[in-house]
Formats: structure tokens, sequence, C-alpha cells
């Protein structure tokens, strides 16, 4: 499990999850059901499609937006990616504690950067003072002049390693984690505001590439019926407001209500 949640697999609760997904699915008019390889070669006017697929590895009949996962060797239901960290797929059921456990690393790296700023500069403020700026320094490992990697390890492991070796160390690998979290987690908030995926924003970038080589530039964005305006996308993904900092486990909301959203217009 993840994100202070330990998760068991209840097969009916799954079952469950992916008929109310599939049954509160929206349904735009003039759509025909094709195959999701198969849309990419034609016009789309609707992406992701909310109609029901068929898996060419599974052979069964799925939700929409489902995705065959080569390594789970199954279909997952909103298939985000296969985390190879997580050692498990990310989807509709399990993308909140997914996406959490981002944002709290996130915070903690940056929690981490802030308490140890002043300890960290400092220490490197006065001795760029005494001796100026200098990559390398009397013993040549960098300018936070370190002691060996084997001394570095001999204290550690003998519990004598100085706090100010500890704070070197721990503060730049703090803040380069911390700018790699921020950049991963500012991605996924993006795609839940457009009510996409990792995948089907692959996707479609894919298809208005395609648009660009095909000479339509200014062809129209296929419209997201999935898509309920940027809050409401992200209430849905990450659940109640008010539950987000508590460890409890919160079922994903289905489509309704994006159907009436796709009439009206």
């Amino acid at each position: 499990g993840f994100c202070c949640l330990d998760p068991v697999l209840d097969i009916h609760r799954e079952r469950r999850l992916a008929q109310e997904y599939n049954k509160h699915s929206p349904s735009p008019p003039n759509e025909n059901s094709n195959h999701e390889k198969a849309t990419r070669m034609k016009k789309i006017d609707w992406f992701p499609s909310p109609h029901e697929t068929k898996c060419d590895k599974c052979h069964i009949s799925r939700p929409p937006r489902c995705h065959h996962c080569s390594v789970c060797n199954r279909c997952i239901l909103q298939f985000d990616h296969h985390c190879v960290w997580l050692n498990n797929c990310v989807g509709y059921n399990n993308y909140r504690s997914f996406f959490l456990t981002v944002s709290f690393l996130t915070l903690g790296c940056w929690y981490g950067v802030f308490m140890l700023y002043v300890p960290f500069y400092e220490p490197l403020k006065k001795q760029v003072k005494e001796h100026g700026w200098h990559f390398f320094y009397e013993n040549g490992t960098g300018f936070l002049d370190l002691p060996s990697l084997t001394t570095i390890a001999s204290d550690f492991c003998s519990g004598t390693i100085e706090k100010d070796v500890v704070i070197k160390i721990v503060f730049p690998l703090l803040a380069a984690v911390g700018l790699l979290q921020t950049m991963f987690l500012c991605y996924h908030i993006l795609y839940i505001t457009s009510a996409l995926t990792t995948l089907e924003y692959k996707i479609l970038l894919e298809i208005q590439y395609q648009q660009l080589l095909d000479g339509n530039p200014d062809e129209e964005k296929p419209v997201n019926p999935f898509s309920r305006g940027w809050f409401e996308n992200l209430k849905t993904a990450i659940g109640p407001l008010y539950l987000v900092f508590l460890p409890v486990w919160v079922d994903p909301r289905t489509p309704a209500n994006s159907s009436e959203k796709v009439h009206k217009e």
C-alpha cells in the first residue's frame, strides 16, 4: 500500500466500480463505437471515447477508457501508467492514493529544504567569503568541501558522522528530488484538470501532431466527454477536499453528470 493506506483486493467491489463506471459513462450522439487504435487513423470528434471497446489480447468487452497493461497482462480501468516504483498499475481505483503520495512526498522534500536552508547556506557563505568561490577546494571533492566517500561511509557506520556533513549531503538531495517531484506533480495536475490520464494525454498529443502533418493545424480539438470543468475534474480525481489530508479510503467518482454537459453542448 501507499499514502498510509493498505488496499485489500475486493473482487466484488472492483466489479461494482467497473459496472457503475460503464453505466454512467457519457454517450454523445452520432458516434460509432470503434477500437481505440482505429480511432487514431480518422477524424476524432470525441476523446477519450465514451464507448465500450474490445481488448484484442484479453478478448473481452471492457468499459470506456480501459487499456491493456503489457506488464500486468490485464485491462486496467482508466489506465494511467504502470509504476515501476509501486510495482503496480495506476488507474481508476488507486489514482487518488498515487496522486496524494506524490503530493505529500513533494511537500516533504520542500519542507526539508526549508528547514535545512539556513544550516546549509550559512557555512557555505562563510567558506566562500573566506576562501573565495572555487569549484574544488583542498580535498578536491567540490564546493561543498565534503570528506572522501570512504571517510563518510566509515563515520556513518560508526555513528560519528558530523552534522554539517549530513546537511551538506541531504540538502542538495532533497532540493533535487523536490524539483523533479514538483515537475512530475505539475504534469499530473495538468492531466487531472484536463480529465485525462497520462496515456490519454500522450495519445491526444499524437492526434494533434498528426493534424499538423496532415496540414490541418486549425482543426478543432476533440471534445472530452468526461470533462466537467477543471475544479470538478480535480474533485473527481482526489475526492472531497476535506478528506485530502486524512488517511481514509475514498471510492472514485463515476462519470455521472458529464453526460448532461455533453448533451447540453
